[in-house]
């Protein structure tokens, strides 16, 4: 998937362990780290291997992930048009990239 940051702290914030170390503690931390490396390892939302998210706006969907200790990683989908199934809900299986909208408790 691709991952693009609405701002600048963020991008550092996921990008640098030491930073997110420093802002949220180890363990939220390792976990930040891992579901952005899934993130960025797979092809589609869908292909997720664990910790998916839960789908916060169904109209214009943001995506919120739980990682540690009350800390969350919201994302909104970075298509200009977002993929809909035949139902109209977000489709999964089309979602390519994403934006890093928040981090926070």
């Amino acid at each position: 998937m691709e991952l693009a940051f609405r701002t600048r702290k963020l991008r550092t914030l996921c990008q640098d362990y030491d930073e997110a170390v420093k802002t949220m503690g180890m363990s939220a931390a390792d976990v930040l780290r891992t579901r952005l490396a899934d993130l960025r390892a797979v092809t589609m939302l869908a292909d997720l291997p664990a910790g998916r998210p839960r789908i916060v706006d169904a109209e214009h969907p943001q995506l919120r992930f739980e990682l540690l200790e009350g800390w969350y990683l919201l994302m909104r989908v970075g298509h200009e048009r977002v993929p809909r199934n035949e139902g109209g809900g977000l489709d999964l299986k089309r979602v390519r990239r994403a934006v890093v909208q928040e981090i926070s408790r």
